[in-house]
């Protein structure tokens, strides 16, 4: 993995996390951050806290996003969707002195960048009042990062509840439950045993156009 070769070259301290689906990672607003978070392999929902009973979701992040927040004034919850590995690195000024040299730094933006463009991506779906839209458009995300071929289908390899999607976009699960039955009814998406399988992704993408 690139990050653990960078890291070993350059005989920066690191440690390396497991979190199985469910597991959650809690960045509390009052804990100032001493170190870089890295996914390794895997997928998170993000939840910014408010309060003890209004957590929204902020975005889903997976494999070589940063997940270290700077917002201070906020809770962050993140929730893994499947087993995932966290790399966690120092970040104080010391550190950075000694050890960082372009290569890690080069990564460490290539990283920043993704993850904003994913968040940035993800925001744009949020703020859409539409729940079939919100939940189309993350299984597209889906297919396109972790989508195989099965069957002629691609299916989306991550065990998935519908609580879980619930939870994500913002509805209930009665909700989800109809959505999914009229994808099916229509045979674009199927859902079964707890994986996601889509027929046709460009007409998924076009029936998405539909519902803007």
């Amino acid at each position: 993995m690139t990050w653990i070769h960078l890291l070993s070259k350059s005989h920066i301290p690191f440690s390396v996390y497991k979190m199985y689906k469910g597991d959650s990672l809690i960045q509390p607003k009052t804990i100032k951050n001493t170190h870089i978070l890295v996914i390794l392999q895997g997928i998170l929902s993000m939840y910014h806290v408010l309060n003890k009973t209004e957590v929204i979701c902020n975005s889903i992040v997976y494999t070589g996003h940063i997940i270290t927040s700077n917002d201070s004034d906020y809770t962050y919850n993140y929730i893994s969707l499947r087993t995932s590995y966290i790399i966690s690195l120092p970040i104080t000024t010391t550190d950075l002195n000694q050890y960082i040299d372009h290569k890690i730094f080069n990564q460490i933006l290539y990283n920043y960048n993704n993850t904003l463009k994913q968040n940035i991506d993800i925001n744009r779906i949020f703020i859409h009042k539409n729940i079939k839209f919100r939940l189309i458009q993350i299984i597209i995300i889906l297919s396109m990062k972790f989508g195989i071929i099965h069957n002629q289908k691609i299916m989306i390899p991550l065990i998935i509840h519908k609580i879980d999607l619930a939870n994500i976009l913002g509805g209930n699960i009665n909700t989800i439950n109809k959505i999914l039955k009229d994808l099916d009814d229509q045979k674009i998406v199927t859902y079964a045993k707890r994986n996601i399988y889509v027929h046709n992704i460009v007409f998924l993408k076009y029936y998405c156009y539909l519902l803007r």
